[in-house]
């Protein structure tokens, strides 16, 4: 899925397009924020309530064939050395969307990562999870 993008916001850009599919497809209202400081890249409205959704790709691998997700976000300023580390757990999102190289896609509630988490393995411990 992802052996034609040349940087990782090629990648990026390609699961973002997938998140909206997914939730436009299973009749959300999708909103894209106008820029990219925030924790989450959408907010979905399913009629209901508003949820932020945070999106991830992976064409990383174990050595089991499974995933794994890095969760944390980097930034900051070059110019001042200042460079702010996240994990998911201190993000501000309600569902994490996660399209791996495969295709396969999952969707995950936040409430599910516990403790401080930086990443996370995707296949059979989060199938239940699984999204067409």
């Amino acid at each position: 899925m992802f052996q034609n993008c040349k940087n990782s916001k090629a990648q990026g850009n390609i699961g973002l397009g997938s998140a909206i599919e997914y939730f436009t497809r299973n009749s959300f209202i999708v909103n894209v924020p106008l820029n990219d400081s925030q924790d989450y890249d959408l907010i979905v409205d399913d009629g209901i309530k508003l949820q932020k959704v945070q999106v991830r790709t992976s064409k990383s691998k174990t050595k089991h064939g499974s995933y794994c997700v890095d969760l944390r976000v980097s930034g900051g300023n070059a110019t001042n050395k200042s460079i702010i580390r996240k994990t998911s757990k201190e993000m501000q999102y309600d569902l994490l969307f996660v399209l791996c190289d495969d295709g396969t896609r999952y969707l995950i509630p936040k409430e599910e990562f516990k403790n401080l988490v930086s990443c996370i393995t995707v296949g059979n411990n989060y199938k239940e999870f699984q999204i067409l």
